[in-house]
């Protein structure tokens, strides 16, 4: 019954608050799509659309500008997709947690339609709680002749796309349940688990005497 005692230390362990950067508020779980409208190149108006997701955290942290709340999201947890007049792709990005700053906002980079996407997320934040994230719009920083032919002129950091989106917190467990399971796992040990234990220890203590 060793893996009980060792996954309520884990618990145990889970309850302490990092002693470095702390997170601020709750995570968000972010879903959103943008549609892009281009030119009659297409045997009709061009249009592609992005579907993206990803999980938000708020951190207090030492910034770009110093110590205070930044945004950032949980690295992993950002996927896409595109699919319209330029074809279905996924859309890869370096889904390593960082927003970046500064453009006409402040960013994530995604390598989609051939060049480069970027989405307007909050950065700064502000105390005790900044709630949940905003997405400004979607960017068409930079593509190739296929998708300029499209969707000239609106191409570049000036020219915004709006996005439909939700951000909706994800429920955490508090310290007082990490606790709590961690006490309850403790007590599941077997009764003779626990005689065994103290057996041991009278076998112990008779040696040294």
């Amino acid at each position: 019954m060793k893996w009980s005692f060792a996954a309520g230390c884990l618990l145990f362990l889970c309850a302490i608050p990092a002693s470095a950067d702390s997170l601020v508020g709750p995570a968000y779980n972010v879903v959103g799509s943008v549609t892009f409208s281009g030119n009659n190149v297409c045997g009709g108006i061009c249009s592609e659309t992005v579907n993206f997701s990803f999980i938000f955290q708020w951190v207090d942290t030492t910034g770009i500008f110093g110590p205070g709340i930044y945004g950032s999201y949980i690295p992993g947890s950002f996927s896409a997709t595109q699919s319209g007049s330029m074809g279905s792709a996924p859309i890869t990005s370096l889904n390593d947690g960082h927003i970046y700053c500064c453009g006409p906002g402040t960013y994530i980079p995604l390598q989609a339609f051939n060049g480069e996407l970027d989405l307007d997320v909050s950065l700064f934040g502000t105390a005790p709680d900044p709630g949940p994230p905003t997405v400004s719009g979607a960017f068409l920083f930079s593509c190739n002749n296929e998708c300029f032919n499209e969707f000239a002129p609106r191409i570049g950091a000036s020219e915004e796309y709006a996005v439909t989106y939700t951000a909706t917190a994800v429920p955490e467990p508090s310290s007082v349940v990490l606790l709590a399971g961690a006490m309850l796992l403790l007590a599941a040990v077997p009764p003779s688990f626990r005689r065994r234990k103290r057996a041991r220890a009278k076998r112990t203590a008779g040696a040294i005497a």
